[in-house]
């Protein structure tokens, strides 16, 4: 999992006016949570913040701020206007590079099913444990091939060694059931209730 760097700045000041203000510069106000820390607003470049999570919502990211200590942290939540997508506030989570966190990985599903099947996705996300540089940035996940009744289980997935999966192994990842096929009679109904409607407007002229 990559680890990047992003600087913040302590902030003293709150409110509408004031979120107002970091949006016009670029920036935007957050917090950081730990143990070492409590709860620490602070603000960060949105640019940078965006560049800094290459990795996806699983980047670890050396946090520095004031341009003095440098914390390991996770982004907790990102919140967003719900009409334009802009970052209103984050949520950084302090963490230990030497001990074990419990992460959603997410699932890359790849390749095409038969012919005569559909892909049921069930899960998104695989939950697993293990040290915040072990983190998978993604978990592939094969589909090419199957057919109806076919199905993969959460114990099929390949993980690396140092993860340990939390999900339960016989859950269905992904299951394949049988294209719908429109009942013989629905379909010359509706044959011919366009003929008629072709014919109809052939009259009118």
């Amino acid at each position: 999992m990559p680890q990047n760097n992003l600087s913040a700045v302590v902030r003293t000041a709150r409110g509408g006016s004031y979120r107002r203000a970091l949006a016009a510069r670029g920036m935007a106000p957050a917090v950081v949570y730990g143990k070492n820390i409590g709860s620490l607003p602070v603000e960060v470049d949105i640019r940078k913040f965006y560049e800094a999570m290459t990795g996806g919502r699983n980047t670890i990211i050396d946090l520095n701020i004031n341009g003095d200590k440098t914390y390991s942290v996770m982004v907790k939540e990102v919140q967003r206007d719900p009409i334009r997508q802009d970052i209103m506030h984050i949520d950084f989570h302090q963490i230990s590079l030497e001990d074990k966190i419990q992460v959603a990985v997410p699932l890359i599903f790849e390749g095409e099913v038969s012919p005569g099947g559909v892909l049921q996705i069930v899960k998104r996300d695989l939950n697993v444990s293990c040290l915040p540089t072990d983190i998978p940035e993604e978990i592939k996940v094969n589909v090419d091939g199957l057919s109806p009744g076919d199905s993969i289980a959460v114990s099929s997935l390949a993980v690396p060694g140092e993860v340990t999966i939390l999900d339960e192994l016989d859950a269905p990842v992904v299951t394949v059931t049988v294209v719908a096929e429109e009942p013989a009679g629905e379909a010359d109904e509706a044959e011919a209730e366009g003929e008629g409607a072709a014919g109809g407007e052939g009259e009118k002229q």
